[in-house]
C-alpha cells in the first residue's frame, strides 16, 4: 500500500524546485551530507521529499527521519516514483536516486 506523510498544500513554484530524494542506499549512504543538502535547499525555498520504493508497512523509519529534517515523505509500494508523485499533484523537478530506473518504472520494467 502506498502512503504519504505531510505532503504540503499545492502552491505556485515560482523559481523554487521540488526535489525527490530516495531514502534507502541514497540518503542512508550519506545522511550527514544529504541532511546538509536538504537544509540548504530549504533555506533557498525549495521543497524536498523522500520518495521511497518501500510499502506503508516499512515506512516508519523514513517518517522519523523526514520529521527530523522537516520534509514530506512518500512510500510508493513498488509503483514508479514519478507516477506516484504526479498522482499526489507533486511534479518533481530534480531526482536524486541510486536506482533511477525506479523513477519511471517498477522492478519488472513496466
Amino acid at each position: 500500500m502506498q502512503a504519504a506523510h505531510k505532503i504540503p498544500d499545492w502552491a505556485p513554484k515560482g523559481d523554487t524546485k521540488d526535489v525527490g530524494l530516495d531514502y534507502d542506499d541514497t540518503y542512508t549512504a550519506a545522511p550527514g551530507p544529504f541532511g546538509e543538502m536538504v537544509r540548504a535547499m530549504q533555506r533557498e525555498g525549495h521543497r524536498v521529499y523522500f520518495v521511497t520504493y518501500r510499502g506503508a508497512d516499512e515506512f516508519g523509519p523514513v517518517i522519523k527521519v523526514a520529521d527530523m529534517l522537516g520534509i514530506a515523505a512518500v512510500a510508493t509500494d513498488g509503483a514508479p516514483k514519478m507516477r506516484t508523485m504526479d498522482n499526489l499533484g507533486v511534479s518533481i523537478d530534480i531526482w536524486i536516486d541510486d536506482m533511477p530506473e525506479l523513477i519511471f518504472e517498477d522492478q519488472s520494467g513496466v
